[in-house]
């Protein structure tokens, strides 16, 4: 086990909910930390009786759709400063905005579920001013997906979840690269025919 995961279950079997609601928030706003492996840890912890699994799962919907709202919105007001901040160049934000405005919901849907690609497309959505409904609706979608896949993966496996992190992890990216192909070259198609 790596030091950066022995460490978030540490916070979150000392500090329990707190650590899991700053975590999560934290990994889905901008920090490279394991979502993923948090949502499957709390499902087993739950299953184990440290977690209320219905209150943590509310906790977890809420707190990944908020997190993200906030790098969409703080992205939309302060676009200029995010791209000098960040140095991109513009033929790269023509490009990522062609594709999202091309795929805007299959887009923030998959990217909530597999992938650490979330907080990147929530920056793209805001600097490309993708429209706040379209937005909030796909993200909740997905946030709720995602939590809820994990989390129960979590509460299955208990004990064994780490075991089956990997496997998992890789079947849910092979999933959401899959649908996003399909997605993808059916409207590739649509526009050829």
């Amino acid at each position: 086990m790596d030091y950066v995961l022995a460490t978030t279950l540490s916070y979150l079997l000392i500090y329990k909910y707190l650590a899991f609601f700053v975590l999560l928030f934290l990994g889905s706003f901008i920090l490279p930390l394991p979502d993923n492996l948090i949502l499957l840890a709390v499902g087993a912890f739950a299953s184990q009786g440290y977690f209320s699994f219905f209150l943590v799962l509310i906790l977890a919907i809420i707190t990944t759709t908020a997190s993200d709202i906030l790098g969409y919105v703080l992205t939309k007001k302060y676009e200029m400063l995010v791209l000098k901040f960040l140095h991109i160049p513009e033929r790269h934000i023509k490009t990522a905005n062609r594709y999202v405005e091309d795929y805007t919901g299959m887009t923030i849907l998959v990217t909530r579920i597999a992938g650490p690609f979330g907080p990147a497309v929530n920056f793209i959505a805001g600097l490309i001013g993708v429209p706040w409904h379209t937005f909030l609706i796909y993200d909740f979608i997905g946030n709720f997906v995602d939590v809820i896949l994990f989390m129960s993966a979590g509460f299955i496996l208990g004990n064994y979840w780490l075991a089956y992190s990997d496997q998992i992890s890789l079947v849910v990216g092979i999933i959401g690269t899959i649908i996003m192909i399909v997605f993808v070259a059916t409207r590739w198609w649509k526009k050829r025919v």
